[in-house]
C-alpha cells in the first residue's frame, strides 16, 4: 500500500468513527426519549396491537458536523487537511491551516459585510463594544470605498492623547511604528493604533494643508466611547450630532440630549448623521419613534421572513418639529434606515451627500478559539420597502462635505529620470512634476481645504457656521420655511 493510500484508509476510518460516534449518541438520546414516555402508557397489549403499534424512535436532523462527513467536498476537505499535515514540506501550524480554511469560507460567500476576526480582532472589536478602549483617541475613514484603503482622521476626542500630540481631522496614515500603512485596511490600521495602556506608538501622517509629513509620539490611554454631541445653533435650531448607534445607550441618551435642547426653547432640529457607520438597529428604531406618530419604520428580510416593525404610535408632541438630516458618503447602515424612515414619514428634509449603501444587517458570533465572524444575516428595506444597499439615499439637496480636506492625487511610473510634466489643474494654474530617478512621478495638492478651520473634536459640539457648507445649507433651509 503507498503512502496516499495509507493515508486515505486512515482518513475514512476516523470519520466513519466520527459519524458513528455522533449518530449512536444522537440515537441513544433519542431511544431514552421515547422508552421513557413508554412508562406512561398501558403495559399490556394483545400481540396485534403489538405489531400494528411498534414504537421506532424518530431519528434527530443531521447535525453540522455528520452534514460535512457525508458531503464528497466536506469529506474532501478533512482529506486536504490530513495530508497537508502529512506530507508538505514544511512544519505545519494547524490553527493557522484551519482559521485560513475558515477565512475562504466567508470570503466564498462574496459578501463585504461578512468576515472572519481572528482572536487578536476579535478582542479589538469586543472592546469598542464594551463602550471604552486603549488607544489615542480617533474616529477613521477610508478615503477609497473601492480600495479600502488610504485611512484619514475623521474626529478626535477631546480629551484624548491626539488632540494634545496636535493631530488633525484630515491628517492621513502612513507609518504606524515605521510601518507602511498606506495599502492597510481599517481593522488592520486599528490594531496597530490600539495597545496597552501607557504604551508610545510613533506615527508618520500626512497633512493635505501643508503637503508634508509629520511624526507624532503618542501614548495610548483609556478612550471612553461618546456617540451624542448637542448644542444650540442661532434662531434657536438645535443641533445634535450623532456619531453612532454601536451604543446600547444611545437612544436614551438622545432622548436626554433632545429634551434639553427642548428646555432651551428649540424651534427646529438639526441632526448630523455625517460619519455615522450605523450599529445597532433597534436603538435607531427607537430614536426614529421619537418623531413619528405612526407609520412603519423599516422592514426587515431574512432567508424566510419579510417583517414590518412600526412606530409606536404614542401621542407626542415631536411630530411636528421641523428636523432636518445631515448625511455624507460615510452615512451608513442603520443610520441609513434612520435616515430613509423619517424621509419616507416625511418627516425630515435630508442635506448632504449621497449615503454609502449598507442595507444588511451582520450579526457577530464569537467562536470556541476566541475568533468570531461578522456574517450577513438580514436585509433592512425602508418603509416604502426599498433597498439602500449599494445605491444608498439620494438626499433632497446635493451638497459636498466641505468640513475636510479635498486631496488631489497623481501618480505613475515609467517616466524618463528627471523629465518635468505639467499638469493644467481646474483654474488654469500649471503644476510640474519631476520623474525621480526610477522613473516614478506623484503629485498631491490639498483642494478647498480652510486652514483657519478649527478642530472639530469629541465632547461639546463643534460646529462652523461659515465652513461647513451642509450645515449652512440646513440654516438657509429653516429660514426658508420663516
Amino acid at each position: 500500500m503507498n503512502l496516499n493510500s495509507f493515508i486515505h484508509s486512515i482518513v475514512k476510518l476516523i470519520i466513519v468513527l466520527l459519524f458513528l460516534l455522533v449518530t449512536s449518541s444522537t440515537f441513544s438520546q433519542e431511544t431514552e426519549g421515547a422508552t421513557d414516555n413508554s412508562t406512561d402508557s398501558p403495559t399490556s397489549t394483545t400481540e396485534e396491537s403489538a405489531s400494528d403499534f411498534v414504537a421506532v424512535p424518530e431519528l434527530a436532523p443531521l447535525s453540522p458536523l455528520q452534514e460535512l462527513l457525508l458531503n464528497d467536498v466536506g469529506y474532501s476537505f478533512i482529506e486536504a487537511f490530513a495530508t497537508i499535515r502529512q506530507l508538505y514540506l514544511e512544519d505545519v501550524d494547524d490553527d493557522v491551516i484551519l482559521q485560513g480554511a475558515i477565512e475562504g469560507m466567508i470570503t466564498a460567500l462574496d459578501d463585504p459585510y461578512s468576515y472572519y476576526m481572528e482572536p487578536a480582532t476579535a478582542e479589538l472589536e469586543n472592546e469598542t463594544r464594551t463602550g471604552s478602549y486603549s488607544g489615542i483617541g480617533v474616529n477613521l475613514a477610508t478615503k477609497s470605498r473601492q480600495e479600502a484603503t488610504t485611512i484619514e482622521i475623521t474626529r478626535i476626542n477631546a480629551l484624548g492623547p491626539s488632540k494634545r500630540a496636535g493631530l488633525r481631522r484630515g491628517d492621513i496614515f502612513k507609518k504606524i511604528d515605521n510601518i507602511d500603512v498606506t495599502e492597510m485596511n481599517l481593522d488592520e490600521l486599528v490594531r496597530l493604533l490600539r495597545g496597552d495602556e501607557g504604551t508610545a506608538v510613533v506615527l508618520t501622517m500626512y497633512r493635505p494643508s501643508l503637503d508634508e509629513e509629520l511624526e507624532f509620539v503618542i501614548v495610548r490611554e483609556i478612550i471612553d466611547i461618546v456617540s451624542i454631541e448637542s448644542t444650540v445653533l442661532p434662531d434657536k435650531v438645535g443641533y445634535i450630532n450623532l456619531l453612532s448607534f454601536f451604543n446600547a445607550q444611545v437612544a436614551e441618551k438622545f432622548t436626554e440630549k433632545y429634551n434639553e435642547l427642548l428646555e432651551q426653547d428649540i424651534e427646529a432640529l438639526i441632526i448630523d448623521l455625517r460619519d455615522n457607520g450605523g450599529g445597532y438597529l433597534w436603538q435607531a428604531k427607537d430614536i426614529a419613534d421619537l418623531f413619528l406618530e405612526e407609520g412603519t419604520i423599516y422592514w426587515e428580510r431574512t432567508s424566510t421572513s419579510l417583517t414590518a416593525s412600526d412606530a409606536t404610535k404614542e401621542d407626542t408632541d415631536n411630530t411636528t418639529m421641523p428636523i432636518v438630516l445631515l448625511v455624507n458618503g460615510q452615512t451608513a447602515s442603520s443610520a441609513e434606515i434612520f435616515a430613509a424612515a423619517l424621509d419616507e414619514n416625511d418627516r425630515v428634509y435630508i442635506i448632504g451627500e449621497q449615503t454609502f449603501g449598507k442595507g444588511v444587517a451582520s450579526e457577530y458570533y464569537e467562536f470556541k478559539n476566541r475568533g468570531a465572524i461578522q456574517l450577513t444575516i438580514e436585509e433592512w428595506l425602508s418603509p416604502d420597502q426599498n433597498s439602500v444597499s449599494e445605491v444608498g439615499l439620494e438626499p433632497d439637496l446635493l451638497v459636498t462635505d466641505s468640513r475636510y480636506p479635498q486631496v488631489l492625487e497623481i501618480s505613475g511610473t515609467g517616466g524618463t529620470p528627471g523629465q518635468i510634466l505639467k499638469l493644467t489643474k481646474e483654474d488654469g494654474s500649471i503644476a510640474e512634476i519631476k520623474v525621480d530617478e526610477d522613473g516614478f512621478f506623484n503629485f498631491s495638492e490639498s483642494v478647498n481645504y480652510l486652514d483657519n478651520l478649527p478642530e472639530e473634536v469629541t465632547g461639546d459640539a463643534y460646529v462652523d457656521l461659515v465652513g461647513d457648507a451642509i450645515l449652512t445649507e440646513a440654516i438657509l433651509y429653516f429660514k426658508s420655511l420663516e
